[in-house]
């Protein structure tokens, strides 16, 4: 039989079982169209879960103070850590090694004002002391202005990031860069901080 035999041959056999090809084909269809669909939403939900661990910062970790807790469990006193001081913290970030990107951050207050001429924010703002490589370790952006400097934290400058809620509750639609806010009592000149990450 050559192949223009087997064609025909072939055909006929369509044409004898109809709906047996038109079933067949159609679960061929759907089975293929349905692995392609699981296959890409399997691939968009690892790509949104890698953008968001991506946001927490990849391979990093924190070191904090423990917990003061002087409670007595199982009979036993528990450890109370000291404070982490400046000195300390500094000197482990001169002397780590491994080509890591080290950040010093302290959480300064949760309860602060922030005013800007007669405008004032909630007194419930979080105020963080940071250093240059913060937002590279914990991945944010900013949207606008610039990012701190080691000569910015070695001069002890007043400047500060602030995050966009308070930088749009402050000054609206104009720019706060560049402009003195006042918190905790002391003078800093402004930015603003995206207050999304990546």
């Amino acid at each position: 039989m050559n192949l223009l035999e087997n064609t025909r041959e072939g055909l006929r056999s369509i044409r004898a079982n109809l709906l047996r090809t038109v079933l067949t084909s159609l679960i061929i269809a759907v089975g293929i169209s349905s692995l392609v669909g699981i296959l890409t939403a399997i691939d968009g939900i690892q790509s949104s879960m890698d953008n968001s661990f991506a946001g927490l910062g990849a391979n990093t970790f924190d070191i904090n103070q423990g917990e003061q807790m002087g409670m007595r469990i199982g009979g036993r006193r528990q450890k109370v850590f000291g404070p982490i001081l400046y000195r300390e913290a500094q000197e482990y970030k001169e002397r780590f090694g491994f080509g890591a990107t080290v950040s010093l951050a302290t959480m300064v207050t949760g309860s602060a004002q922030v005013k800007f001429e007669s405008k004032k924010s909630n007194p419930n703002v979080t105020v963080m002391g940071i250093d240059e490589n913060f937002f590279t370790v914990k991945s944010f952006k900013l949207q606008e202005g610039r990012n701190l400097t080691a000569n910015d934290v070695s001069m002890s400058t007043n400047v500060a990031i602030m995050g966009a809620e308070i930088a749009t509750n402050l000054f609206g639609t104009s720019q706060p860069i560049g402009k003195d806010i006042t918190v905790l009592g002391t003078k800093f000149r402004g930015g603003r901080l995206t207050g999304t990450k990546r």
